[in-house]
């Protein structure tokens, strides 16, 4: 899936698109879809980090849909190919990242 399809999963749900409906409109599976939004949100916690910016929950969809109008203006303004994954946990309680 490319740079694009990823980010049109993870606004899609952040808006509250089903992930069935966003399976059906790609043509995969939800497994796929759920995948796709989990690896977009940990690049994002990334660049969050790494351009310290204050850092937004953006990884499950609960978090998402709460922070969207922030997120998914982070979303529009990174170019996902070029994120460092470094820190495979981010934890919004204290910030706290680890590998």
């Amino acid at each position: 899936m490319d740079a694009a399809s990823k980010k049109l999963v993870y606004q899609n749900l952040a808006r509250g698109v089903a992930p069935e409906a966003q399976a059906a409109a790609l043509g995969t599976t939800v497994e796929e879809v759920e995948r796709t939004f989990r690896e977009v949100g940990l690049a994002l916690a990334n660049w969050m980090l790494q351009e310290t910016v204050p850092y937004v929950p953006c990884q499950t969809v609960a978090s998402a849909l709460r922070n969207r109008r922030v997120l998914l203006q982070h979303l529009a303004s990174i170019d996902l190919d070029s994120v460092i994954v470094k820190f495979h946990r981010v934890r919004a309680a204290r910030v706290a990242v680890e590998k």
